[in-house]
This record gives C-alpha cells, sequence and structure tokens, in this order.
C-alpha cells in the first residue's frame, strides 16, 4: 500500500515540470538590415531567419511560401488567396488600383528599398501591400486551417511612411508586436514560436495610416510556417504519466476489494 501511494506521489511531481514544460511560451525572432536593398547582404535577417527554421522544425514540420507562380495582382478585393496548401491569405482595406504596368497584392515590381522586393534567390515574385490612404488600418492575415504553432517571413520597405506595422497572434493570449521599420527602407526578418499552441490566423496591421499623401508600402516574401504539428516530449511524458497513474489507481482498487472480501470471510468463520 505504501509502496503505491509513494508511486502516485511521485507520478505528481513528475508531471509538474512536464506541464510546465508544455507550455513553452510565446517566443519573437526580429531582427533587420534597415537600408538593404535586393542585392545587398542581409547578415541579421538572414541570422534571425537561421535561427527561427531551426527552432520551427523542431515543432513539425514546415512549409514554405514564396508567392512564386501565383497570380499577379491577387488576392482580388475583398477575397483571398489559397497560397499553400490549407493556408489563405486575405488582405483588407488595402489598394486594389495600381498604375498600369504594376500590380498589387502578389507582384513582381521593380523592386526598391523603400516600397519591397523580392527575397527568393532566382525568384521575382512577392506580396506588395499597399493601404488605402488615410484607412486607419490595413490587414494581412495568413489563415491556416490546420493550427499552425511558428511562423517568420521576410519583411522589406517597413516605416518609409505613414504607418506602424503591428504582427498580431492569438493563442488564447493574444501578442501584439510591434514591427519597427526605418526612413531608409531596407529588410527585416520577423516570426514566433508557440510550442504547444495552436494558432489559426496571423494577422498583420498597418495601423495610423492617418494621412491623404502618405502611405507605407511594403513587402513580405519567403514565409515558412509549421504545417503539421508533432506532440511535443513533454505531452508524450504526460500522457506516459496518465496512463502509469491509471494502472496505479486500478491496482490499488484490486488490493482494496481483496482485502475487503477477506476480512468479510473472516468475519463469517468467526460467527460460525
Amino acid at each position: 500500500m505504501v509502496g503505491l501511494r509513494s508511486f502516485l506521489i511521485m507520478l505528481t511531481l513528475l508531471a509538474a515540470p512536464a506541464a510546465e514544460s508544455a507550455r513553452a511560451g510565446f517566443i519573437t525572432y526580429q531582427a533587420s538590415d534597415f537600408g538593404a536593398g535586393p542585392t545587398d547582404p542581409r547578415p541579421n535577417s538572414d541570422a534571425e531567419a537561421a535561427l527561427f527554421n531551426s527552432a520551427a522544425s523542431g515543432l513539425g514540420s514546415t512549409g514554405q511560401i514564396t508567392f512564386e507562380g501565383l497570380p499577379l495582382g491577387s488576392p482580388p478585393a475583398g477575397q483571398s488567396l489559397t497560397v499553400a496548401s490549407g493556408v489563405s491569405l486575405t488582405l483588407t482595406n488595402t489598394d486594389h488600383n495600381p498604375p498600369p504596368g504594376y500590380y498589387f497584392g502578389v507582384s513582381n515590381n521593380p523592386n526598391t528599398v523603400v516600397n519591397g522586393y523580392n527575397v527568393t534567390p532566382g525568384g521575382s515574385q512577392y506580396l506588395e501591400v499597399v493601404p488605402i490612404v488615410n484607412v486607419g488600418t490595413a490587414t494581412v492575415d495568413f489563415h491556416f486551417a490546420s493550427p499552425t504553432n511558428a511562423f517568420g517571413a521576410y519583411f522589406t520597405g517597413v516605416g518609409t511612411a505613414a504607418g506602424v506595422l503591428h504582427m498580431v497572434v492569438n493563442d488564447g493570449v493574444v501578442h501584439d508586436v510591434v514591427i519597427g521599420g526605418s526612413t531608409l527602407g531596407g529588410v527585416q526578418y520577423v516570426g514566433f514560436t508557440d510550442a504547444g499552441a495552436s494558432v489559426s490566423d496571423v494577422t498583420f496591421q498597418l495601423r495610423d495610416v492617418n494621412s491623404s499623401t502618405s502611405r507605407d508600402l511594403f513587402g513580405i516574401d519567403n514565409v515558412t510556417y509549421t504545417s503539421s504539428v508533432v506532440p511535443e516530449p513533454s505531452g508524450v511524458v504526460l500522457m506516459m504519466i496518465g496512463s502509469a497513474a491509471c494502472v496505479a489507481c486500478a491496482s490499488l482498487r484490486k488490493i482494496r476489494n481483496a482485502k475487503s472480501v477477506v476480512g468479510r470471510v473472516g468475519g463469517d468463520q468467526a460467527l460460525v
């Protein structure tokens, strides 16, 4: 009896740190190379991308969205665009009326350090986000049919005109991360990992677009995300602990029942 009780106490003590590990928390990745153009080196951004990729690969299989091959100018106003299997993109309060020869949304516009550019080696397309002037807030939303727990991307041209970019993630708690930019434009890598979480939407909001003459155009490219989440080791430990606890409780119940039967038999014999 003492052995079983001690075993159950031990299981409880083991479960506490395992449960805490399962809630690993929301971790952000952010590094910039302000002023860096399409052909310039981007050591800080690339190093941060490598850190993110290493962490994300431990949370599940990863997918990447480069926007190559997607219809130029998409998505249409008020509609979503499937950018990968199980991933859709929606733009809200963005301009869909580019000048002749240019594209807003999925774009192959001439690469510029202030308006955004392609970062895919050998590629030409990226997402060009163009808010409507004086709109207040323009939104880019990535929706995941199967929830993700990691997301990272290159952002280009942020901070060159009116607007402040935010990344908003809801994993049960709303995380609001400011993506600082520069009047020099350039490139930066931004992302998060959230082990143990299930995130259905990763949203970018360009707020404070309150000018009739200025709006911050920017690019997004090489989006990496976890496409199938694997159980964390701590989660497996918790399942094993739960199974062991059930077995222990069942054994304890059998022992108690057996002793109860012996007690009743002994009592009957005493009465004879």
